[in-house]
């Protein structure tokens, strides 16, 4: 999601310290309860599946695609509003 100033970006997201952040991405930390809690809010389903590996319940996985879908059908829909304003 964010190739670079990582830290930075997820701090900005979360208000979370970078510093945490970065010691998370550097596997000098694991972030606790809260910080799961606090990252998993911001970045949904995705954040989960991503944490559990192959581990992944059904129910998360749903959600998920659930989440993905959505993301697409966004993304669709800005496509759309771009085209339409090249035509007026």
């Amino acid at each position: 999601m964010y190739p670079s100033r990582t830290a930075d970006c997820v701090a900005a997201d979360t208000s979370l310290k970078a510093e945490t952040i970065q010691k998370i991405i550097d596997r000098a930390s694991v972030p606790n309860g809260l910080t799961m809690i606090v990252l998993a809010a911001a970045y949904g389903p995705e954040f989960l599946v991503a944490c559990m590996g192959d581990k992944v319940p059904a129910w998360l996985s749903t959600a998920h695609r659930e989440a993905e879908a959505a993301r697409i059908d966004r993304e669709i829909e800005d496509l759309k509003a771009r085209r339409a304003s090249l035509r007026a």
